[in-house]
C-alpha cells in the first residue's frame, strides 16, 4: 500500500514538474516571440486604398511570406484617409504584441517634416521594405510645347505658372516632388489635386493637365502604349524598366541631387519584443529573396530590391535627414 502511494505521489510530482516547465516555456516563448508565435491572425494596416502601390507591394510580400511559412495568416486592413496619416497613426497606437503590423511609407516622413503629426519614426520598428521606387516626371507624348526634360524646364522658366501639374493631395509625395522641383529650378507650376496618381495619369491623357510626378506603376500601361512619356526620373540611376528616361542629375549635374524614392516598409509598433521582430525580419527577408516575390514586384512595374533589418533601419534614417533638407523652405499650402 505504502509502495503504491509512493509511486502515485512520484508520478504526480513528475507530471506537475513537466506541466510547470511546459507552461513556463510556452509563456516565455509566446511573450518573447519564440516558437509559439504566432497563435492567431496577424493584422496588417495599409494606410492607402486597395490596388495602389503600397497595398499591392505589401500584399505581394505577405503572400510570399505565407508560402514560406504556413503558420502565418496575415489579414490586410486598408485604413485610409488624410494622405495615409489615419492608418499610420493607428499603427503607432496599436498594442506592440506582434499581432498588429502595418505599412509605413514616405508620406509619413513628409507629414513629420511639415508638422502635420506628432508621430515620429521612433514610433515604428522597421521589418522589411517592399519597394523604393523613384518618382518620375510624366507628360503626354503629344504635348506641343515640350518632349524632353530640358524643354520642359525651359518652357516652365519662360512661362511661369503655365504648366498644369497634377498631384494626389497637399503634403503627399507627388505634391512634394512637384514643390521640390519648383524649388530646385526656380520655376512655378499651376498645381491641380486629384484623388490619386492614377487619376493624374488619366487627366494627362484627357488634356486636363500637362504633367505629374508619380511612381511608374500607375502609368506603366500608358507608357508602354506610347501615349505618355517619362522625361525625367528623380533618382540616382535610371530605371531598369525605362532605361531611356534620364535622371535629373544626369541632365543637370550632381548639384541637382533631387532623389525621391517612394519607399514602403512593413513595420511594427515601437515596443514589440525583439524576438518577434527578429522572427518577422527573418521570415520577410527570406520572402524578399525569392524568385516568386521578385516576379510579382516586377510584374507590377516596381523596382525589385532586398532591404530588411539593420540595412532598412539605416536607409530610413538617411531618408529622414534627406527629406528634412528637401522640405525646408517648401510651403505646401502656397
Amino acid at each position: 500500500m505504502k509502495k503504491s502511494l509512493a509511486l502515485v505521489l512520484a508520478m504526480l510530482m513528475l507530471v506537475a514538474c513537466l506541466t510547470g516547465c511546459g507552461s513556463s516555456s510556452s509563456g516565455g516563448s509566446t511573450a518573447e516571440g519564440g516558437s509559439d508565435y504566432p497563435t492567431k491572425n496577424v493584422n496588417v494596416i495599409v494606410p492607402f486604398a486597395a490596388g495602389g502601390n503600397t497595398d499591392m507591394s505589401i500584399r505581394a510580400l505577405l503572400n510570399t511570406a505565407t508560402e514560406q511559412d504556413g503558420a502565418y495568416t496575415f489579414v490586410v486592413d486598408n485604413k485610409t484617409g488624410n494622405s495615409g496619416l489615419i492608418g499610420m497613426e493607428a499603427l503607432a497606437e496599436a498594442d506592440p504584441d506582434g499581432y498588429t503590423l502595418g505599412a509605413t511609407c514616405i508620406d509619413l516622413m513628409l507629414h513629420i517634416c511639415f508638422g502635420r503629426t506628432e508621430v515620429t519614426m521612433d514610433n515604428f520598428i522597421p521589418i522589411a521594405a517592399t519597394m523604393a521606387d523613384p518618382y518620375a516626371l510624366i507628360i503626354s507624348s503629344s504635348n506641343p510645347n515640350f518632349s524632353t526634360l530640358e524643354e520642359f524646364v525651359d518652357y516652365a522658366k519662360a512661362n511661369p505658372g503655365a504648366i498644369k501639374v497634377g498631384d494626389s493631395g497637399v503634403g503627399a509625395a507627388p505634391n512634394v516632388a512637384a514643390k521640390a522641383f519648383e524649388k530646385y529650378f526656380g520655376i512655378t507650376f499651376d498645381i491641380y489635386t486629384y484623388d490619386g496618381s492614377a487619376d493624374c495619369v488619366t487627366a494627362i491623357e484627357s488634356g486636363e493637365i500637362d504633367a505629374t510626378f508619380t511612381q511608374p506603376t500607375p502609368a506603366v500601361a500608358s507608357l508602354n502604349a506610347g501615349t505618355l512619356s517619362m522625361i525625367g526620373v528623380l533618382s540616382d540611376v535610371r530605371l531598369a524598366a525605362f532605361p531611356d528616361a534620364p535622371t535629373v542629375m544626369e541632365v543637370y549635374g550632381e548639384e541637382y541631387d533631387l532623389v525621391m524614392k517612394g519607399w514602403v516598409a512593413l513595420t511594427a509598433p515601437a515596443g514589440t519584443p525583439d524576438a518577434i521582430v527578429d522572427t518577422l525580419s527573418t521570415l520577410m527577408g527570406k520572402a524578399l529573396e525569392t524568385d516568386d516575390y521578385k516576379a510579382q514586384i516586377e510584374s507590377l512595374g516596381m523596382e525589385y530590391l532586398v532591404l530588411y533589418g539593420d540595412e532598412l533601419a539605416t536607409f530610413l534614417d538617411e531618408q529622414m535627414v534627406f527629406y528634412e533638407e528637401v522640405c525646408a523652405g517648401i510651403d505646401i499650402n502656397a
